[in-house]
């Protein structure tokens, strides 16, 4: 019998319960992230493309039920409230309020009404499609669209996080599993390649005599102290470093506004990643 490429890729995807589309994965650079922040209408856009992109959130269910006392600004944290989450007893999950993302909700905070509750007021209705306006922003700032556009962004914010932080704190802030991001969301970019090509073996800590199946003395305690350091410490559930009742959080720095268009069309809402369930 004959044995395929094709019967090689789907046995593994048998074994390993995986049932990633490379096809349908892409890296979103920063640059085009830039242009496409720099095309959209308005304050509001702004912040959507900025917490999909930046922040990892789940387009539109956890990006709807945002609101303005989930952010602490003095301590930098952000409360993610995840419907999706939720069902396996992890209403909630805390990420950090990152440098690249903070600007964006703290313009769109200097627009908000007093008593303002949710930080994304428009496209509330079940009949509103986020992706229509999002393709239509991608056209004006000369990006093409890419395959499942918040998902990816999604995988392409845990992509990052995972090169610079401990696996376990990535997949706290991302609210999933190490399984499931390595199934689904971790992709190997050309950066990857450039590093590895460009990078010095000298550097190596493993003797050049090593052979297949020996210990590297201190190896296995390495891994192990870099994984319990990306152990997040709990927090209490509830809301984060807000009072007075008026629904509005601490006011930070003004940030400049930027001009854009306006419009969205109606469609049926989907969240940004249905498949997987994590």
């Amino acid at each position: 019998m004959v044995v395929t490429q094709e019967d090689l890729v789907g046995e593994d995807r048998r074994q390993s319960g995986c049932s990633r589309n490379m096809a349908r994965q892409y890296f979103v650079t920063l640059d085009d992230t830039e242009k496409v922040i720099n095309a959209c209408p308005d304050a509001e856009w702004r912040a959507i493309v900025a917490l999909a992109r930046f922040g990892g959130l789940r387009v539109p269910s956890e990006l709807l039920a945002l609101e303005w006392t989930h952010i602490d600004w003095d301590a930098g944290k952000v409360t993610v409230t995840s419907p999706k989450t939720e069902r396996a007893g992890k209403p909630y999950r805390i990420i950090p309020l990152f440098p690249e993302l903070r600007p964006y909700l703290e313009e769109l905070f200097e627009l908000a009404e007093p008593g303002q509750r949710h930080v994304i007021t428009r496209y509330r209705s079940a009949e509103q499609n986020l992706r229509t306006t999002f393709l239509a922003i991608l056209r004006r700032a000369g990006v093409n669209p890419w395959p499942k556009l918040f998902q990816n962004c999604r995988s392409t914010r845990e992509t990052e996080l995972a090169r610079k932080f401990p696996i376990a704190a990535v997949v706290a802030w991302m609210g999933n599993t190490q399984a499931v991001a390595l199934d689904h969301y971790l992709q190997v970019t050309d950066e990857d390649f450039t590093e590895a090509l460009e990078s010095d073996a000298g550097d190596s800590e493993i003797d050049p005599h090593f052979r297949v199946g020996q210990v590297v003395p201190g190896s296995a305690t390495r891994c192990k102290v870099g994984a319990e350091s990306g152990a997040l410490s709990g927090h209490k559930e509830g809301r984060s470093g807000h009072s007075g009742g008026t629904g509005r959080a601490r006011k930070p720095k003004k940030t400049p506004v930027l001009q854009g268009f306006a419009g969205v069309a109606k469609h049926a809402q989907q969240d940004s990643n249905l498949r997987p369930a994590d």
